[in-house]
Order: structure tokens, then sequence, then C-alpha cells
């Protein structure tokens, strides 16, 4: 049987996804020969286009008046976390401010340059529990650093509007965004509360929602563009025209799912990828080639020193996996094992889901170290009592990963 796709948060739960300035970049990095500025020369670095894409190393300039080396408007200087560490708890601070976390936290880059993380599922220390809290980060922070609590706008709220419904019964997971066009499109999942389904909601299908700059909030509509058997929405990536979107439809063999890409045009018209350089305009997943296999819920795909790179876990893993191709279109590479999970050492029921690759935090002096968080859960007969005694051992986690 199929396990059902809400799981990215919703087990996880109940057993315990306007662009930046412009930086001039040149091919060489290294400083200008000067008569002027003396001394070691910073390393810079800028983050060009999209506000969620990986920092670039570019070229100091030299301030003749002041005799000083700078880095140029839209770069800052290079940092790195004094105490990186291989694994850390994000959001997670001395205020206690955020009790628990847990499920992925995906990525969605907004029109005026920010890059939020989505968190699944919060437990602020006052009791009250949220979805899809939207938290902010510092673009400029030091490489290799835990991210601190920062909600966006300031305070704890759920960043996600259902359009045309106020069902409460209606739930979404987000499951990561890109910049199409210079407009953000959000891919998500639907689902419907129902006590006669597996963990007790059903989902209705998937699509691509919108950031609202007015609300600040992720707007979905309540009839999403595909239904589950399509399930597009695991995985997206965007060349700036187009968006790439992977989907993982059908009965998964051996807790992985084959997943298909399709490509979305600005005017939201999709086509499926059916190899051989083909595309078609069709919505029935059988029409497409498989590209690869990947488990529930959200994996990653991201450009990376091979072409591209895809990072996921199966079903109920205990490590993340890897594959690598060319071009988007693959071809694919068999499975290659990337890192253990982080999973508490005295629950054997405890598996990772959801691995999301942090492209924004790519250390760019550092490029086959990639940060990925995912999310904690277990199917332990006692995990809600685990999980309540100790939220850390569940907490979602930041994951240093050094790619081979």
């Amino acid at each position: 049987m199929k396990l059902p796709r809400a799981l990215g948060g919703v087990l996880t739960s109940l057993a315990c996804a306007a662009c930046g300035a412009r930086t001039p970049l040149r091919d060489d990095p290294a400083p200008r020969a000067s008569t002027v500025c003396a001394g070691a020369a910073p390393v810079c670095v800028a983050r060009p286009g999209d506000p969620c894409g990986a920092a670039v190393q570019v070229p100091p300039e030299c301030d003749e008046a002041a005799a000083t080396w700078r880095c140029p408007a839209g770069a800052w200087r290079h940092a790195r976390a004094p105490e990186s560490t291989t694994v850390c708890l994000p959001f997670r601070d001395a205020s206690g401010t955020v009790a628990s976390l847990g499920g992925s936290l995906a990525r969605v880059p907004t029109e005026d340059g920010r890059c939020l993380w989505i968190a699944e599922d919060v437990a602020l220390a006052g009791g009250a529990r949220m979805r899809n809290v939207a938290m902010e980060l510092d673009p400029r922070a030091p490489f290799g650093g835990c991210p601190p609590v920062h909600f966006a706008g300031g305070y704890a709220t759920g960043a996600v509007v259902v359009d045309g419904s106020t069902d409460p019964e209606l739930s979404v997971q987000i499951t990561g965004g890109v910049r199409v066009g210079n407009v953000t499109r959000v891919a998500y999942r639907l689902f419907q509360a129902d006590a006669t389904a597996g963990f007790g909601v059903r989902e209705l299908g998937t699509g691509l929602g919108r950031w609202d700059p007015t609300m600040q909030r992720i707007v979905v509509s309540s009839t999403p563009t595909w239904d589950p058997t399509l399930d597009l929405g695991d995985a997206a990536w965007s060349d700036g025209d187009t968006a790439y979107v992977w989907g993982c439809p059908g009965v998964p063999a051996m807790l992985a799912e084959r997943c298909v890409l399709s490509r979305v045009d600005a005017a939201g018209a999709m086509e499926l990828y059916a190899g051989a350089g083909r595309w078609v305009a069709s919505a029935r997943a059988a029409d497409a080639v498989a590209a690869f296999e990947a488990g529930p819920w959200v994996s990653s795909v991201f450009r990376s020193a091979a072409g591209f790179a895809h990072v996921y876990a199966l079903g109920f893993a205990t490590s993340l996996g890897r594959h690598t191709a060319p071009s988007v279109e693959g071809p694919w590479t068999a499975d290659a094992r990337l890192a253990d999970c982080d999973l508490p050492r005295d629950d054997a029921h405890a598996f990772c889901a959801g691995p999301v690759v942090h492209t924004e935090r790519i250390d760019p002096l550092r490029p086959q170290e990639f940060p990925v968080t995912y999310g904690v859960g277990t199917v332990a007969s006692d995990g809600a009592a685990r999980a309540a005694a100790n939220p850390a051992a569940y907490w979602s986690r930041l994951h240093l990963v050094a790619a081979p």
C-alpha cells in the first residue's frame, strides 16, 4: 500500500517543502593588483539573482581614498561560524521560544529578496502549535552556523492561506519554492481530514501557489492543479524562465517511489518528460519516463559540480541517498549513499524524512559541503511519549554533509 503523502509532517507529528541586488561578477574572484591597498584582501561573496540561490565569490575592490580593501556593492566579507558543527537543531536557542520543531524546512524565495524557511510543524513554549511557520535567516550570516529563531514579520503565525476556502479540516504541506519570470511559485500538497484514511488525512492533490507581498503569505488554491495520480511537487528547480517539478506517484516498491519530471512555464502550461529529449502535453504519469527513485514527501534537486544532484530519503530511512545527472533531464546515476541521518540512539524505530538542500547556505569556499535539513520521526509504539519527554531528539536537523 502506498504510504500517505501527508507523512512529511503528519507522521512526524503523530508518531512522536523581487530578486536580490545583482552584483557584476568576474570569472576570477582574485583582487586586482593594487599599489595603494596593502595587506591581505578580503574574500568577498554575493548572491546574484535568486535569494535562495548559492552565494558566489566576487573580487574585492581597493578604496584608494582610504587605502583599504572593501567588498563591492551587494557583496559582503566571507565569514565562517567559529563553532560550526556537522549537525545542529535549527531555531532552537536558549530563549526556548520554540518548544519543538518537526518535519521539513522548505525554502521559499520572496519578491523582496528574502529566502524564507517554512517550518512544517512548530510548537511554541506557551503551548500553541502551528503549521507552516515562516522563519527568516540573515542572508549574510556566517556559513556553517545554526540559524537562531527569527520569525518572518517578527512573530509566529501560519504563513499559508488557502484561497477560496476557510475549511478548518484542510491542511497544506509546502514542499519548496522557485522563481519563474521574477515571480515566486510555491509547490504544495493539499489534504482533507478523513478518519477513514491512513493517518487521518486524504490527499486532494498538488499545485503551484504564489507569494502575496501584501499579505506576506503563501497563497494556495483549494482546487489543486494536479490530482494525486500525478502528484507533482516532491522537488522543484528553476532556470529562471521555467519551473522543473518532480512528482512521485504510484505505489512504492521497497519504500521507494518512481519519480517523473514536468516543466511548467510562466503561464502555468505543463508538460511531462517522455525521454529522449521529448516533452508531451499530458497529465498522465504513464506518459512520462522515470527520472529517479525517492522516498515519500519531499526531496531536493539542485545544481552541483556534476551538473545536477538529487538528495532524498527512502521511506522510514536512516540515511540520505544521492543521484547525479549532467542535465535536468538526466540520465540520473544509480543510488549512492550520501550520509547517515542523525537519529536518537535509544530509538531503533526512528527515521529521517523530507530532506531539503539549502543551497543559499552552501559556503562558496566549501562547495562540496551541502547543508541539508530533514525531519525526524519514529514508529515506536511509545513514540509520542518519547517526543514529549525529549523534543530535541526528534527536532528537525540541519546536517552539513560532505559529498564525495
